[in-house]
């Protein structure tokens, strides 16, 4: 078989009433593989986490919010004093039956945290986040537990319902008889629906009405102008008796509901690793600079609720150590992003915990709390768009310091992997005496790492024009980094405000650009993957892959990240393009693979169409040509959940053609589209 080394490959793009324009791709110049990682970061922001991947139905499950009318969280929304930009606690519990005899209290006589709920001769119930409601299947099993403390003999019935405009309906339910006790009993139950709830878009004046007060956000999104996607299904706690305090209540799907036995929603976990092909997961962002963000407050099962960055009351459920185990049972690289404010002695011993043998103090821990094998390897984020001062580089010097040698004492088979979350602004850092000073001695701090420490500067990623400023990012921090050291540039979160077409081209264009900088840009990575639809409370409105409680599916933005992972699995090692001046906005990015085939990504940023022409040396027989395209009639289009796969990627049949050996491979571009194609040799295989 040839080299490829002696091909020459030409891309042309054929415009009407225009210049042709050129682009050269020449596999002997080849650059620096930067792999398949592409991925996302979670974090409570339009609650991804609580509410969203969590397995948990119930939201409210600790009682902590406040209470109107003795329920607590019953009619409570607030948002966050700090900035409007924060997100906002919705009603979590409400009265689902009551009599004159009835009694609702917080009671400060609680099982953990700071309050439980009383409850005598009522019933409360809880419809999930936003009072969105539960979507139960029927036949399919739902376990939870709650804790209960009874004054005396009662009756408490726990009840799987369903309420559709104030018609109830009871699914399924279960009844525990107390007796008085001193103390905390853990109750488990197991309820199986004997009917489906119902889900669909709910807006005033129309026959399904919306449940909550307001929807969880604030301005119209892409997707509706008004109204919430709701299901009627929710679950009631009914006493009976003497005053009981109920606790610390779970509710969540079977095994069949779980990803691989985790708490974690099968269908969501599976849309992010299967479909969407995440390579990295990371848990970060402003969640982490709350004063009650702190690892050891989020270890063993006795957990307390704290106030959190972006809502009032912080479930401390799912956090470090649930996304550890979720990046390792789907084989992805996971980065934990922690507080800046930890003490060193207490990093020190999270590389402990994560990382000892059992047999040293916080490797027993770990068993204690029910892991006996030490956590893979994983990056460690200190900080998150931290102001770059001499306070932080100070604090970074002496948490990472304290990191090393211990795991320096540990005798740690593997070198730790350390990211800085400060934002890179090109004026201050790179164009002041000051901003370089203070660079520098960053780096000098990471150092000691070589290549596994990362800089994570965060990006926009709405605008087409955002891809000039990472340009420039790139130029700027890659010469002044390898004056410095080893240390990486990553960026753990592309922000914005859109899940669109636009937001999907840009996403092609950011991979295309990067693609050749691999020997110091690692990850291009979306802020906030997920997002639970028409329950966003704030303007972060980007989420890769969107969901309800009873349906899963990916934006345009999501799809755009789906076919680049897809592309890179085979085709990762760049070749080196030139092109002419009338393409400027046409980007090609090239790639070989491991064989022969060469892969293409190419975005038409353009509001006109284009013809691609792909022409090269071929001294074969025709090969196999695939080629898969994303794009609309308009950049603001997206996937609502009754039309998901409005904007999805389409795969069509080009042209070949071989003559005096050369191949001509002719497809069109679309208007704003994003193509990605691959040109496989006879014999050759590309899974």
């Amino acid at each position: 078989m040839a080299s490829l080394s002696t091909w020459l490959l030409l891309v042309s793009v054929w415009r009407p009433s225009a210049e042709d324009c050129v682009v050269t791709v020449d596999p002997t110049q080849r650059g620096v593989a930067q792999g398949r990682l592409v991925g996302a970061g979670i974090e409570d922001v339009n609650n991804e986490l609580y509410g969203g991947l969590y397995t948990e139905m119930v939201y409210g499950d600790s009682f902590e919010e406040p209470p109107a009318d003795g329920v607590s969280g019953a009619d409570f929304v607030q948002p966050i004093p700090a900035f409007s930009g924060r997100g906002l606690t919705r009603p979590t519990w409400k009265v689902w039956a009551a009599s004159e005899s009835s009694r609702f209290n917080v009671s400060f006589d609680r099982f953990h945290g700071n309050q439980s709920q009383l409850i005598q001769n009522g019933a409360i119930a809880n419809f999930g986040l936003g009072q969105q409601g539960m979507h139960f299947a029927a036949g399919k099993d739902y376990r939870g537990f709650l804790y209960a403390k009874a004054d005396g003999s009662a009756t408490l019935s726990v009840s799987l319902v369903a309420e559709h405009n104030g018609r109830r309906q009871l699914l399924n339910s279960t009844t525990f008889q107390l007796k008085s006790s001193n103390t905390w009993v853990r109750l488990d139950f197991v309820l199986t629906p004997a009917a489906s709830s119902f889900c669909a878009m709910a807006r005033p004046n129309s026959s399904f009405v919306p449940r909550a007060k307001l929807c969880g956000y604030s301005t119209a999104i892409p997707e509706v102008q008004s109204g919430c996607y709701q299901c009627t299904g929710g679950i009631s706690l009914d006493v009976r008796g003497a005053p009981v305090r109920i606790d610390s209540i779970s509710l969540q799907p079977g095994s069949w509901g779980r990803f691989r036995g985790l708490p974690v929603r099968k269908d969501v976990a599976e849309a992010m690793f299967n479909i969407a092909g995440w390579e990295l997961l990371r848990l970060g962002g402003s969640m982490c600079n709350a004063a009650g963000y702190s690892w050891k407050n989020f270890r063993g099962t006795r957990r307390d609720a704290y106030r959190g960055f972006w809502h009032p009351v912080a479930s401390s459920s799912f956090r470090i150590f649930e996304v550890l185990e979720l990046c390792e049972v789907a084989e992805v690289q996971c980065a934990i992003t922690m507080n800046s404010n930890e003490d060193p002695t207490d990093m020190a011993d999270f590389v402990e915990y994560c990382h000892g043998p059992p047999n040293t103090t916080w490797g027993s821990m770990r068993a204690l709390d029910g892991r006996k094998e030490a956590y893979k390897p994983f990056v460690i984020e200190i900080g998150n768009e931290q102001p770059l001062s001499m306070e932080f580089v100070k604090k970074v010097e002496s948490i990472t310091a304290a990191m090393r040698q211990r795991a320096k004492d540990l005798l740690l088979p593997f070198p730790l992997r350390i990211a800085v979350g400060q934002n890179i602004d090109l004026t201050p850092n790179f164009d002041t005496a000051e901003g370089r000073s203070l660079t520098t001695k960053m780096l000098a701090v990471l150092k000691p790492f070589g290549g596994a420490a990362a800089w994570d500067a965060h990006i926009g990623g709405d605008a087409f024009s955002d891809v000039d400023d990472f340009r420039a990012l790139l130029q700027a921090s890659s010469e002044f980094f390898r004056r410095a050291g080893a240390t990486k540039l990553v960026a753990f979160e592309e922000n914005g405000n859109t899940h669109d077409l636009q937001r999907a081209l840009v996403h092609a264009r950011f991979n295309i650009l990067s693609s050749y900088h691999g020997a110091f840009f690692q990850l291009d990575a979306a802020a906030n993957g997920l997002q639970v639809f028409t329950q966003n409370d704030n303007g972060w409105d980007q989420g890769q892959i969107m969901m309800t409680p009873d349906k899963v599916w990916l934006t345009p933005y999501g799809w755009a990240q789906a076919m680049l992972s897809q592309h890179a699995k085979d085709f990762y090692v760049p070749l080196a393009v030139s092109k002419s001046s009338a393409a400027a906005r046409v980007d090609v990015g090239a790639y070989q693979s491991q064989n022969q085939s060469i892969g293409l990504r190419v975005v038409n940023w353009d509001t006109t169409q284009a013809n691609l022409t792909v022409r090269l040396r071929w001294p074969w027989p025709l090969p196999a040509v695939h080629a898969c395209v994303l794009t609309a009639p308009n950049l603001a289009d997206v996937n609502p959940p009754w039309e998901p796969e409005k904007v999805a990627p389409q795969a069509f049949l080009v042209a070949t053609h071989c003559s005096d050996g050369f191949l001509s491979v002719a497809m069109e571009l679309k208007p704003w589209s994003f193509v990605t194609a691959s040109i496989v040799p006879p014999g050759e295989l590309i899974v």
